[in-house]
């Protein structure tokens, strides 16, 4: 395999406005990052933060920051998460891709992850994430870990029975494989978007492989969809999701497996992301038990 450059475009919608930008490019600010380049993607009427980006990124020449690109999505796209990672994608051209949450902290081991790529064709390397809340306890990690430190199942096992088992967003991917899976399919999700995304990644095939370490920090906040308990309305979105990522599952057991978590959505079983996950660990647990691979 010939050699890539060790370059990431870190794709990031954004609307939580200058104070977070701020922080996420204070961070940026070290040489380990300056190879890479932010793609930060506004909504259509966000165009007086641009141009508060814009003079910020002006007064701190003398700063070492990564590679700054920024667009604008059209005001249709508001919202649609995939719609604007796509549009951020256009706009970067390196050859890896992360896929970064204005809100949360840089994602840590890409430089491993990096060199695993150069040396393999593996389309995504996936990693643990942690969730903290706004003061920076941590909640949990996902997918859950044992006692060393080790995830206790087979995390693509786990994602191809459901795309939340690990998060969709906590890996490095390879640029490419977004020409044949766009992380967009024109379906307008409304909670979990990247979940369909992921659902048609690993129905097409996708070569994936996990670490262990901890990749992306989550910060719950007020206004994400990282809330512990799904209320009935996001529940309902939530079943909505999972019927549209539906179509692009082939395995009958998995559609099953798919369904009976909708219903219970609906009906009010299931009330949180971990008790999805359980539900996965249940299943996983059982096929290991039945030597089902």
């Amino acid at each position: 395999m010939s050699s890539l450059p060790n370059n990431v475009d870190l794709i990031i919608p954004t609307r939580r406005g200058m104070p977070a930008l701020i922080k996420l490019l204070t961070e940026a600010s070290d040489p380990k990052w300056s190879g890479h380049t932010f793609c930060f993607v506004f909504d259509s009427y966000a165009e007086q933060v641009a141009e508060e980006l814009r003079k910020w990124l002006n007064d701190h020449r003398d700063m070492l920051l990564p590679k700054v690109k920024a667009c604008f999505a059209p005001a249709n796209f508001a919202g649609n998460l995939n719609a604007l990672r796509q549009i951020g994608l256009t706009q970067g051209e390196n050859p890896f891709v992360y896929f970064q949450d204005d809100d949360d902290p840089l994602p840590q081991g890409l430089d491993v992850r990096l060199r695993m790529m150069q040396g393999d064709s593996y389309d995504a390397i996936f990693g643990v994430t942690e969730t903290r809340t706004a003061r920076g306890q941590m909640i949990e990690h996902f997918p859950s870990l044992d006692s060393n430190g080790q995830p206790l199942y087979d995390l693509v096992q786990g994602l191809r029975l459901f795309p939340t088992y690990a998060h969709p967003c906590a890996a490095l991917y390879r640029r490419s494989v977004f020409d044949t899976t766009p992380i967009d399919d024109g379906i307008s999700y409304t909670i979990c978007g990247v979940g369909g995304f992921l659902a048609r990644f690993m129905a097409n095939g996708a070569r994936i492989t996990t670490l262990s370490d901890i990749i992306r920090i989550g910060c719950q906040s007020s206004d994400n969809m990282s809330i512990p308990i799904l209320d009935q309305q996001a529940r309902l979105l939530l079943a909505e999701d999972i019927s549209l990522w539906q179509r692009y599952i082939e395995s009958p057991e998995v559609r099953n497996f798919q369904e009976e978590i909708r219903q219970d959505l609906i009906h009010g079983d299931i009330i949180t992301f971990r008790d999805i996950t359980a539900r996965v660990e249940a299943k996983l647990e059982e096929d290991m038990f039945l030597g089902v691979s």
